[in-house]
């Protein structure tokens, strides 16, 4: 029982690392890293349209699911997104890819 959850650790671990990791190359902001929660709370690059319209847009057009910051409180939540960690690490490298495309797109020049 302790091993599997260990190792349970271990992967989710892996997951949070690599999905920070990989915000943070796409532009993101991650100033605090979950120490226990299954998602990433992070503000949106610079120009990137606000969080509502974003998480919208990049389930519309690139099927990725994300939430609004907005659903969290008020405290510049427009400008932060929600990213879980639950899935497997190669749904979370196609998420990231498919991300970077969709910021490609839709930051404002």
């Amino acid at each position: 029982m302790i091993r599997r959850l260990k190792n349970q650790i271990d992967i989710l671990s892996k997951r949070k690392e690599f999905l920070v990791q990989g915000l943070r190359e796409i532009g993101f902001r991650v100033d605090a890293p979950p120490l226990g929660a299954y998602y990433v709370y992070a503000e949106l690059p610079k120009n990137s349209i606000r969080s509502e319209e974003f998480c919208h847009k990049l389930l519309e057009q690139e099927f990725v699911s994300t939430t609004p910051g907005t659903d969290f409180g008020e405290n510049n939540s427009e400008d932060f997104v929600r990213f879980s960690f639950t899935q497997n690490l190669s749904v979370l490298k196609m998420a990231v890819e498919r991300i970077a495309r969709f910021l490609e797109t839709s930051i404002d020049a």
